[in-house]
């Protein structure tokens, strides 16, 4: 979490000095969320996953 505010801190901070309009600046900080979002579902389904077959085998 922590890492992740670093790094939306850092894009809020650098997009306006690179002369990036308001609109794209929003866009581009959803963007990354949303992909946050989606890779932290992926390594919990596969996380999920391992358990899984882990269970399955002591059985």
């Amino acid at each position: 979490a922590l890492l992740g505010a670093l790094f939306l801190g850092i894009i809020k901070n650098a997009l306006p000095v690179i002369d990036i309009s308001p609109f794209w600046q929003m866009a581009i900080s959803g963007c990354a969320i949303i992909i946050a979002v989606a890779l932290n579902a992926q390594a919990n389904r596969k996380k999920g996953r391992i358990i899984l077959k882990r269970a399955e085998l002591k059985t």
